[in-house]
């Protein structure tokens, strides 16, 4: 790396090149946030359940929900899943869908927690880089 003084590219020294590098608080808070946002993906993915898949999104999440709070769905009730097919449900199969997200979810937050701590007690900027979401 370099600097220009006076028009002229000197090499930085060693001092300097380390004064550009994050703290490790800092790298750890960045890390932190990546694997917040990495868990938040991961929790509206699509997911497989009665041998399809069907979107998991926020609104899939929030209608369910709703459908579950009726108690009861109509005769002929459906949910698309993600190739726009019609997949027949009855309320226990809604409770068995929104019970797959509920487990998916809870392992998520597991796997974001174990690694949050993993972070807090990494003691160097190389641990904390080779913490991934994966």
């Amino acid at each position: 790396m370099y600097k220009i003084v006076n028009g002229q590219k000197i090499p930085l020294t060693q001092e300097e090149i380390d004064a550009l590098k994050p703290s490790l608080e800092e790298l750890k808070l960045d890390k932190i946030t990546e694997l917040e946002e990495k868990y938040q993906d991961a929790n509206i993915q699509p997911i497989e359940y009665m041998n399809t898949t069907f979107k998991g999104d926020q609104y899939t999440q929030d209608t369910l929900v709703k459908v579950l709070s009726a108690g009861t769905v109509p005769d002929g009730f459906f949910w698309r899943d993600i190739h726009n097919n019609n997949i027949p449900m009855t309320y226990e199969d809604v409770q068995g869908f929104s019970r797959a997200l509920l487990i998916r979810g809870q392992g998520n937050f597991v796997k974001l927690q174990t690694l949050k701590q993993q972070v807090r007690d990494a003691t160097t900027l190389e641990e904390v880089e080779d913490i991934k979401w994966e």
